[in-house]
This record gives C-alpha cells, sequence and structure tokens, in this order.
C-alpha cells in the first residue's frame, strides 16, 4: 500500500521551508507534527543533506526529493547539520531565496551532552566521557580546520549558535527566520507548535500533548570542570545572541 502511494506521487518541487538546526533540539518531532497538516507534504525523508553533502547531485535530484505540490500546500526538509555547514547558507540563498527557516535551539552545554550519548549510543563515539571532551575542548582551543580533526569533535562547536546564526544572516533576511528555544517548545508544544503555523501561514491543528518523537533518554548533568569549561566557552561564543535573535535566548 504504502509503495503504491509513493509510486503515485509526482515528485519535483523545490522547498518552502527548511529546518536547519540544531540536533538533540526536537526537530524530528516538529518536523512529524508538521507532517500532520493536511497543507504540508513531507519529503522523501526528513533529512536530505543537500546543502552539505549531497550538493554534487545537482538541483534536479533535490527537487525530485520532494512532492510537486502546488499553492497553497507547501514542502520542506530539516536538515540539522545546516546550521553548523559552512558551505551551507550561500548554497540554499542561491537556489531558494524566499525559502522559509527555521531553527530550535537548546541550552548548548545540555544539547552537547545529550549529543554525545546519542553518538555513544550509535556508536560513533569511542572512549570514556572525560578523554571525549577533554580532547574535544583542545581541539577547540586549538581551532583547527583540517577536516578530521574538526569532524570528530564538532558537536561542541555546533553549540557556537551566534556565529552560526550570523554566517546564515549574510544571505538572508532575518524575516525569513523563526527561532525556538527548545526549552519552551518540549514545555508548550502546541504553542510552540502554533507559532510554527503562524509563519509558515498554516492554519492551525491541534498537536497531541506528551507526543515526541526519537526522544533520548535520561543523561548525567554532572556539574563538574568539564561541563563548566563548556559553560564558560559558550558564554563566550553566544555572548550577544538574545540582541541577535531574541531575549530568552540566553541560558
Amino acid at each position: 500500500m504504502l509503495h503504491n502511494l509513493f509510486a503515485s506521487r509526482r515528485w519535483g518541487r523545490l522547498p518552502d521551508v527548511l529546518i536547519i538546526g540544531a540536533p538533540k533540539c526536537a526537530t524530528t518531532s516538529l518536523y512529524a507534527y508538521l507532517s500532520r497538516h493536511e497543507r504540508f507534504a513531507p519529503a522523501r525523508r526528513k533529512e536530505i543533506h543537500y546543502f552539505d553533502e549531497n550538493f554534487e547531485r545537482g538541483p534536479s535530484w533535490y527537487s525530485r526529493q520532494f512532492p510537486a505540490v502546488e499553492a497553497p500546500r507547501i514542502t520542506g526538509e530539516a536538515s540539522t547539520a545546516y546550521l553548523f555547514a559552512r558551505p551551507a547558507p550561500a548554497r540554499a540563498a542561491a537556489l531558494i531565496p524566499a525559502v522559509k527557516i527555521i531553527a530550535v535551539l537548546r541550552d548548548p552545554v545540555r544539547r552537547v551532552l545529550s549529543h554525545y550519548w546519542h553518538n555513544v549510543r550509535r556508536g560513533r563515539v569511542k572512549g570514556d566521557f572525560d578523554g571525549y571532551f577533554r580532547e574535544a575542548l583542545s581541539a577547540n582551543h586549538e581551532r583547527e580546520t583540517s577536516q578530521a580533526r574538526l569532524f570528530s569533535y564538532y558537536p561542541v562547536q555546533w553549540g557556537f549558535y551566534r556565529e552560526h546564526i550570523e554566517r546564515w544572516f549574510h544571505h538572508f533576511p532575518r524575516e525569513q527566520f523563526l527561532f525556538l528555544r527548545f526549552e519552551s517548545f518540549v514545555a508548550d508544544t502546541g504553542a510552540g507548535m502554533r507559532r510554527v503555523f503562524e509563519f509558515l501561514e498554516l492554519p492551525p491543528i491541534a498537536i497531541p500533548a506528551g507526543e515526541a518523537f526519537n526522544a533520548s533518554p535520561p543523561y548525567p548533568v554532572a556539574d563538574n570542570e568539564i561541563t563548566r569549561r563548556l559553560a564558560e566557552i559558550y558564554r563566550r561564543e553566544n555572548a550577544g545572541l538574545d540582541g541577535l535573535i531574541g531575549p530568552e535566548f540566553v541560558w
């Protein structure tokens, strides 16, 4: 049945909305809720990664990842690496300059810890917690740009929200963005989704309370040297973020 459904759909439309980040910030839930709206047609998969990993495939390939819907229906994707990927903003602006952009941001210390434990569960990280973060903090201090070094410890630098958002603002006007605070979104998902629907000019629909997707199990957040150093780094790197995108974005 599902195969026949997809076989009957026409594909070939560029996205109206991009959810660009951040990882471990409820973007899977946001995209799932959005996909329930009768006027939103989801892509072949949530994360297309065209503007970072699949750019060489070309715009025709990218358009085929979306259903060929017509207004008032819209479509879009949620590749959370776009927030961090340096080429993504310029590439997106060249192809879809009118796209609407959503980012969900979380306390960067808790976000990177959640990202770490997520990667541990997936077998992507080897070694103990202290050893990993001591090396990651050392790599950040050196700010080396070699691909291998940067890839190994990118979760720490993903929390430099101000730097990444300023890069996107170089290519898109502020009014094309909606920024959501993760903590507020999970506390009142209905209110958060009403903001999303309003931003996308969609009539609101009810979202069941307490329903989450891809949620991580509880993980420890200790008050120790590592978390204090992370907090200090993020305070420095994100100084002025509240003035850039809103007063609620201080942790």
